[in-house]
């Protein structure tokens, strides 16, 4: 199912879209477009080719393949599997597993599980740790995560679970845990290749955490407002797949582009 994505506003003020110099958007993932898509179908997906902000190198595409699913009432755990299956139908690599909060508690002394001050402790110790005393705790996990969990994937697939609630606000809370969601990645090789999430049923929990955190936008509020009205399922689960990275990671390759998509490729998926 295409997802027209027509953006009147950026999603947020952390998270502005590319857009051209005459002012137009480029398609990015289709994200919380795609789940409202599930006003139409309990099951959804799409391929598409997707634009980012980073500069070509060895792990970035300007333009890259994105695959996407979403599946009402779904959980995190019906994610990793299906994910799980179509990435190793390419990747046969050894597989293994890493708790980000368990990281975090032995290399930073901070429980994200029971410790209700966890996220502003959290912050005050990746900001020493990366002297970075003016970032968001969003872009310090995200530095954490590249830097201490991605080398972990090195020769092998690792599935990262219990990340930090504020590396995305959509992702459901932890329901026995203080600051993590229920979120994971799938890191091969030192990249992500795909992002899975549970996504947070409570419209009110959504918009709290997406204001505290920096993620609060119109697009918030659209995907709220068809919670709220009814339009579209709660309780949802998804994932996206980055293909060329995942051809990276099959194949042994070791820059991306190898693989940049010809009009060719994109009209054949």
């Amino acid at each position: 199912m295409p997802t027209a994505l027509i953006h009147e506003h950026d999603a947020c003020p952390i998270l502005q879209r590319v857009r051209l110099d005459d002012g137009r958007f480029l398609k990015e993932s289709g994200g919380l477009a795609l789940r409202c898509n599930l006003a139409y179908a309990s099951k959804v997906f799409e391929i598409a080719s997707c634009a980012r902000r980073d500069p070509v190198d060895h792990e970035h595409l300007q333009q890259f393949t994105m695959l996407d699913l979403y599946e009402a009432e779904a959980t995190l755990e019906d994610a990793i599997q299906l994910c799980r299956e179509l990435v190793t139908s390419f990747y046969e690599g050894p597989i293994a597993t890493c708790s980000v909060a368990e990281h975090i508690k032995a290399n930073l002394g901070v429980d994200l599980i029971d410790d209700p001050d966890s996220e502003a402790k959290l912050k005050i110790a990746l900001s020493r740790q990366y002297q970075e005393q003016d970032a968001t705790l969003y872009s310090l996990v995200n530095t954490y995560i590249t830097r201490e969990i991605q080398p972990l994937s090195l020769g092998q697939l690792v599935i990262v679970s219990d990340v930090p609630r504020a590396a995305e606000s959509a992702g459901r809370q932890a329901p026995d845990a203080v600051a993590t969601a229920r979120i994971a990645e799938f890191q091969i090789d030192g990249m992500e290749v795909a992002q899975l999430i549970e996504d947070e049923p409570d419209p009110g929990v959504y918009v709290e955490k997406a204001q505290a955190h920096g993620h609060y936008g119109p697009e918030v509020d659209t995907v709220v407002q068809h919670i709220r009205d009814g339009s579209i399922p709660s309780r949802s689960a998804g994932f996206g797949i980055g293909l060329e990275r995942l051809a990276m990671a099959a194949t042994g390759r070791k820059d991306i582009r190898a693989f940049m998509p010809s009009q060719d490729f994109v009209r054949e998926s």
